[in-house]
């Protein structure tokens, strides 16, 4: 009977331990699988990250070149010299940021300047209003649109933007970026990355015959609108070798299962797709359950041979699923890991954009803080006159109280006080100039700008020996809409402009007028120097733009930036006395 009873147990057991096995193996692959695809998500996520930084470099590109000068005067003007001037700065550009071309077109579709403009396969002379990015760009503003290259036969990102004069649309400019050098990185690793749209084609992949292939069927609208507007050249658009089920699954071209991880392009409607073969994984799985599955046929054996084992095979198995929840808990870890890198990356991009906002208002203050620097000295002699006066009134009283005349010691602290409210003034006016306020725009009164202007530039100009004056009428009401520390910004940097160019003249003059008009009030800062080069005028606003051999050419960038957030402008004028002219136009409230 014990005999029966310990080969019912033994039975029992073996019976057991199959359907251990099977339930092990089953489960082993299930996690196999799993953990396979949210590691190769993962790293889909990471390559999407990249291609969006990279992408980033390039963005705002197309809108910082339509507002230039030098691309307006093409489109308007169109001479050969304007156009070859225009064609070396987009070469000049593409070799400082990387991107592939830049080219102008006019609003009726033709290509008027090319960063290629001396290769063989220049766009120069080029129709291109038939393309998406064209139409659109003129509609909306912008556009962003992937094609082949009609003359370069090369796929790329086209970045369009409007070109506006007076709100009315004159022309296009475009950056395309082609992806050859991602491609080619891609191309070292073992596993496919791809990248699709949302029609399921292949836009470009690290496997250059899957480019422009299918991932599913397109719709016959969809397919005669990209032979129309030839998106993808004459290309047939045949389906892909891979067929991907519901578990983003799919088998090579020899049949071995392959797992996909996809993940979203920010900013456009894009995926990035990697695949890489399940085998590998699979048979790790595998070696695990079987090692697993060893251990447990072990310990059912002793149990069945032995059940006094009964215990140590409890402790055993107790181990093992320890062990197993441990490799649980590291992978867990690994992924929080690897979560909490790709948001650092994500804040890092955020803080990136937060100090792009910002380096306009840095690049202000600096220049306000460099003017202080020339600023200080004229007001430290300013400030020296009221200074010595007081230790003269201060000496003076010391002995008039040994005298007991206390009438004329009242005097002399009268005086005292008089000359240190003076000296309060100036400071108040130089810190507040310095300081970095709130940017508050509303009604600010000229008046009180003037007098900044004054205590600031006043010494200074005196010392420069150059005869200043100041036309406006003191019973006017010159209320403006400004901020007063940058509207003072402004006057100062002219001022300085006019007092460096008047050094070494014989009659050094600046003359600021004022002029009350229908809706605004005019300033005018004239003097008779050496004037501005016509060579430069249409370009003495751009950044970096000077004719001063120490100057950086920012100065009058920033003024008119800070004058057209006021609604009003700032330009060149003809001059009345012969030099350099700048007329400054705020709103009239």
């Amino acid at each position: 009977m014990l005999r029966k009873g310990y080969v019912v147990a033994v039975g029992v057991s073996v019976v057991a331990l199959l359907i251990m096995i099977f339930v092990m193996r089953y489960y082993a692959r299930v996690n196999a699988l799993e953990s396979h695809k949210l590691q190769i998500t993962a790293l889909a996520q990471r390559q999407a990250i990249a291609l969006e930084s990279e992408l980033q470099k390039f963005t705002l590109l197309p809108n910082v070149l339509s507002e230039t000068q030098y691309v307006h005067s093409a489109l308007q003007l169109a001479t050969p010299d304007v156009l070859d001037r225009l064609n070396k700065k987009l070469v000049s550009i593409v070799e400082m940021t990387g991107v592939d071309y830049i080219y102008v077109i006019d609003r009726k579709g033709k290509t008027v300047a090319s960063s290629n403009s001396q290769e063989s396969s220049s766009f120069i002379g080029s129709q291109f209003a038939f393309r998406p990015y064209f139409k659109e760009a003129m509609a909306k503003g912008e556009a962003v649109h992937f094609a082949k290259g009609e003359l370069t036969g090369k796929a790329g990102l086209f970045l369009a933007r409007r070109i506006e004069d007076n709100h009315q649309p004159i022309g296009v400019i475009v950056v395309k970026v082609e992806f050859g050098n991602i491609t080619q990185r891609w191309q070292q690793e073992s596993a496919i990355t791809l990248v699709t749209n949302l029609d399921g084609i292949i836009l470009f992949a690290s496997d250059k015959s899957l480019d422009f292939s299918l991932l599913r069927p397109l719709d016959l609208v969809t397919r005669d609108e990209i032979l129309r507007t030839k998106q993808f050249g004459l290309n047939p658009l045949l389906p892909a070798w891979m067929k991907f089920d519901e578990n983003d699954q799919t088998q090579d071209q020899v049949g071995s299962a392959m797992q996909a991880g996809i993940w979203p392009i920010s900013g456009l409607d894009w995926n990035i797709m990697r695949i890489e073969h399940i085998g590998p994984a699979l048979k790790i799985a595998e070696t695990r359950s079987l090692l697993q599955i060893l251990s447990m046929s072990l310990l059912v054996a002793s149990f069945g041979v032995y059940l006094s084992w009964k215990v140590t095979r409890d402790r055993e198995r107790a181990m093992a699923t320890e062990g197993l929840k441990g490799e649980v808990a590291k992978r867990t870890i690994e992924l929080v890991e690897t979560n909490d890198r790709l948001r650092t990356e994500s804040e890092k991009r955020d803080e990136i954009n937060a100090r792009f906002r910002r380096a306009r208002e840095e690049l202000a203050q600096a220049n306000r803080l460099g003017s202080i620097g020339v600023i200080t000295a004229s007001v430290a002699h300013e400030i020296n006159q009221p200074v010595a006066a007081i230790k003269a009134f201060a000496q003076n009283a010391k002995k008039l109280m040994v005298r007991q005349d206390e009438q004329r010691v009242l005097g002399n602290l009268d005086a005292i006080v008089e000359l240190t409210s003076k000296i309060g003034v100036i400071t108040n006016e130089l810190r507040r100039y310095a300081r970095r306020d709130g940017h508050v725009i509303g009604k600010i009164s000229l008046h009180g700008v003037i007098d900044g202007v004054e205590l600031l530039m006043g010494e200074r100009i005196r010392c420069a020996g150059v005869s200043c004056s100041i036309m406006h009428q003191a019973h006017q009401i010159l209320d403006v809409k400004g901020e007063r520390v940058r509207v003072e910004q402004v006057l100062v940097n002219l001022l300085q402009n006019a007092i460096e160019a008047l050094e070494n003249h014989p009659n050094p003059m600046i003359e600021v007028r004022f002029e009350v008009q229908d809706s605004s009030i005019v300033i005018t800062v004239d003097d008779n120097g050496i004037g501005i080069d016509d060579s430069i005028k249409s370009e003495i606003f751009t950044p970096f733009m000077t004719n001063k051999p120490k100057g950086l050419g920012i100065g009058l960038g920033i003024a008119r930036d800070i004058v057209a957030e006021f609604g009003g402008s700032l330009e060149i004028v003809n001059s009345r006395l012969g030099g350099a002219a700048f007329e400054l136009r705020l709103v009239k409230i």
